[in-house]
């Protein structure tokens, strides 16, 4: 037993003298080095530009299909208006039997789901009893008027040739010509107007020529076509 008068021994490392552990060095247990500091910075709010972007992009979209649908509704709905006793110096047929024709075809033409109104009629020139015109078509909605107007004229394949183009008149769209041959082979004229709203076709006999031909259906156009 230790005697209680003597002072105890020294404090002592017991870890002294042992080997260091690897590794490890004290002097690598502070940083001397430079510290990054983080720090949060307000995020930019970009709505606002995400917001104009959108609306300008709204405004062009608009604008395009302002110019794209404006000419559909400058033509369309057209409506057909009574056919005169006249037009372009030419006499509407009201024979009994050509006004029966008529009538069917035109009824034909109302079965139709893409036709609103039409009209049939057969027209003599005072002048000569050759030169006859049957005239024919319809108002509706036409969404690409010089396709159809080119599958109008593709369709009657080697019936048709030397096509030419002429002038519309006031109520714009096409208006196109051709020679050609009707089906019991007689050489015949034949014509067609078309735009947004409406499409008019004519077969013309006794050797009439192109122009008279366009002359006849711009007016007959100007007399039937009905626009609000």
């Amino acid at each position: 037993m230790p005697d209680p008068t003597k002072p105890l021994p020294p404090a002592s490392d017991p870890w002294e003298g042992r080997a260091a552990v690897p590794g490890y060095d004290p002097a690598f247990t502070q940083s001397t080095g430079p510290q990054v500091i983080f720090v949060e910075v307000a995020r930019k709010r970009r709505w606002p530009w995400v917001l104009g972007i959108m609306g300008v992009l709204m405004v062009l979209c608009c604008g395009i299909c302002g110019a794209v649908v404006a000419p559909v509704f400058g033509e369309w709905p057209s409506t057909i208006a009574a056919t005169p006793a006249e037009v372009g110096g030419l006499k509407r047929d009201d024979n009994a039997l050509v006004k029966l024709i008529t009538a069917e075809a035109n009824y034909r033409l109302r079965a139709s789901e893409f036709i609103d109104g039409s009209f049939v009629n057969v027209f003599q020139d005072p002048s000569s009893k050759d030169k006859g015109v049957v005239a024919f078509g319809g108002t509706g909605l036409i969404w690409d008027p010089e396709k159809t107007l080119k599958d109008v004229i593709q369709g009657a394949g080697e019936n048709i040739w030397d096509v030419s183009t002429f002038p519309p008149g006031s109520l714009g769209g096409l208006l196109k010509c051709g020679k050609g041959k009707d089906d019991q082979g007689k050489p015949v004229v034949m014509c067609a107007w078309i735009d947004h709203g409406s499409m008019g076709i004519g077969i013309f006999y006794g050797g009439r020529s192109k122009e008279d031909s366009a002359t006849f259906m711009r007016a007959l156009r100007s007399e039937i076509i009905v626009r609000p």
